[in-house]
């Protein structure tokens, strides 16, 4: 089954939704807006995410830590990557 997660980005604590394909909510969770404890945060999930999307409005020193911190190992796609670095110049 495949999954998705939206991430509202904020300074200090970021929130994080995980659904399935039908939209039921799997996981919600207020996670440490720092790269390792969000990448923590997937890792435990026990599944893939096949989509992540960002909420960041005004983070982007937040966007540029996920960017310059998301490891090659980690379950986030190519595309997920693309606009991670996409977003910050």
């Amino acid at each position: 089954m495949e999954h998705f997660a939206g991430i509202d980005v904020s300074l200090e604590l970021s929130s994080v939704c995980v659904v399935d394909a039908q939209g039921k909510i799997v996981r919600e969770a207020k996670v440490a807006s720092e790269p390792e404890s969000l990448v923590a945060f997937f890792g435990s999930l026990g599944f893939a995410v096949k989509r992540i999307g960002l909420a960041a409005a005004h983070c982007r020193v937040s966007m540029m830590m996920m960017r310059d911190a998301v490891p090659d190992r980690t379950n986030i796609t190519d595309a997920e990557r693309h606009v991670l670095q996409d977003a910050v110049p």
